[in-house]
């Protein structure tokens, strides 16, 4: 079992949509419509009645039919009949029978995450902050946004941590090493530091793993950050404005910007690292064009996989039309690297898009990549583009140069297999709780502090969204840039 596996746990139950109440509206004022009354009205008469009102209101809309919704509370339900009041406040009671579909909204829990179904068809994963009769409010990447209810159908709720974390533990039985390690390495991965700790601890107390003392060093490292007394960066301030700050005052007759590696990646050179990082799971639209179907049959006319009736060749046309994804599959299975580039993708993967989110953009550019760190003059062997970093060129440059550069044999900048162990975060860790700590050098500001203690997970998750198994080796002609300059006594001296 590994860590996916549980969070496949918690996933399961937003894949699948709530059960379907097949139960119109339809309002019957003989006899359903009169007991309700009487049961709300006549005192002691509904302690006899089968059904059982609920605690707290349960807030419903009822798609009776193409005509009628109905929004209101839940008063009482049974197997047969809801009774209902609507937010005029007027009592109505239906038979489940004859109701399109029961939409029952969701309390939803401080930071809980679901899946908001659309009318459309599309879901959205996001964190939900209310579901409301009129609107859906939620929040993806920090940024809160709302939809009229009109558009959604319905919002199902993830497990809260809780109850993940209960369930997980009844789960465990003695001896159970490896599935007790995965839940600590979860526990991290929540930021819940102190029970990973406990774990770890109870873990280390029947059995001497390894990877437990391991991960134990980075627990305890987070929980030093969290003690700490917060960060001091300047956060206020946008790159251009900090570089404009440390710019010399007119020094030198040649700017220093012209010093600096101009090659970035073309847009097919993007374009290929896309494709290469695509995730099937979460795949990005993407296009096949009619004269690559045509290039695939011409050059692999001899595999099996290719269809020699005109027939057969036809669908392999309309599959590209219709289903490119399923194309691009068998173009991976037959390893037709020539062709990759013919992949038009038209968004970015889910693992790429978070690079640009969380690391890129949130703290790479603002703390790595300054004029007097790894984006000026005195950069050394370590040079990160920051001159339009908003173009995607120039982040897939950036990308390439932390996936190809080996400044440390043991210590890549991205380890793909154990990402706490990545060079990029052990430099951006206070020096006093890294393995691998920071140059002492002037004007060293740690990133993961406890003030910035998200970064570090969301970094992590960055690496563990990469493509890994096995690691994909871009088909891009690029080698990372190496400044040559002289260090002045403000230059960092990193290797």
């Amino acid at each position: 079992m590994t860590l996916n596996s549980i969070e496949g746990q918690r996933s399961q139950l937003t894949k699948h949509p709530p059960r379907w109440e097949n139960t119109t509206m339809h309002q019957r004022p003989s006899f359903f419509a009169l007991l309700a009354l009487l049961i709300l009205l006549i005192p002691g008469l509904g302690a006899s009645w089968p059904m059982q009102a609920k605690p707290v209101q349960e807030r419903v809309i009822l798609r009776v039919n193409r005509n009628l919704v109905v929004k209101g509370y839940l008063e009482l339900e049974d197997d047969m009949v809801m009774v209902v009041r609507d937010l005029k406040g007027d009592i109505q009671s239906f038979s489940k029978t004859k109701v399109q579909q029961i939409i029952r909204l969701v309390v939803p829990q401080p930071d809980q995450r679901g899946v908001i179904y659309m009318n459309s068809g599309h879901a959205q994963e996001a964190i939900i902050i209310e579901d409301a009769f009129d609107k859906v409010v939620f929040e993806v990447d920090g940024i809160r946004s709302e939809l009229r209810r009109g558009l959604v159908n319905y919002v199902m709720l993830e497990p809260s941590f809780q109850d993940q974390y209960e369930h997980f533990k009844k789960q465990l039985e003695p001896g159970m090493h490896a599935r007790h390690f995965y839940l600590c390495e979860w526990l991290f991965k929540k930021e819940k530091y102190e029970l990973a700790k406990q774990e770890l601890d109870l873990l280390l107390s029947e059995t001497n793993l390894d990877k437990a003392h391991r991960l134990l060093v980075y627990v305890n490292a987070q929980l030093a950050l969290n003690r700490d007394s917060g960060n001091t960066r300047d956060d206020d301030k946008t790159p251009d404005e900090r570089e404009n700050a440390d710019a010399d005052s007119g020094k030198g007759l040649i700017p220093t910007s012209k010093l600096l590696p101009q090659q970035l990646l073309t847009q097919k050179d993007v374009n290929l690292i896309r494709v290469m990082e695509i995730d099937f799971s979460a795949p990005p639209k993407i296009s096949i064009k009619p004269e690559t179907v045509r290039m695939l049959i011409a050059n692999y006319r001899e595999d099996r996989r290719i269809p020699i009736t005109p027939e057969g060749q036809a669908r392999l046309f309309r599959v590209a039309a219709e289903r490119p994804l399923d194309l691009l599959r068998l173009m991976f299975e037959m390893r037709t690297r020539e062709l990759y580039s013919e992949v038009e993708v038209l968004t970015e993967p889910r693992a790429l898009n978070l690079f640009r989110l969380r690391v890129h953009n949130a703290w790479l550019i603002n703390n790595c990549a300054t004029r007097r760190c790894h984006g000026g003059p005195n950069a050394g062997r370590f040079f990160l583009h920051r001159k339009g970093y908003k173009d995607e060129r120039v982040r897939y440059t950036n990308l390439l140069i932390l996936d190809r550069l080996e400044l440390d044999p043991d210590w890549p900048l991205i380890n793909y297999q154990e990402p706490n162990q990545s060079l990029i975060i052990q430099h951006a860790l206070p020096r006093e709780s890294a393995r691998k700590p920071h140059p002492d050098v002037r004007g060293f500001k740690p990133v993961f502090t406890s003030g910035n203690r998200k970064l570090l997970a969301n970094t992590i998750s960055w690496i563990q969204a990469m493509m890994h198994d096995p690691r994909p080796e871009y088909p891009v002609d690029f080698e990372p840039a190496m400044i040559n300059t002289t260090t002045s006594d403000d230059a960092p001296n990193r290797p």
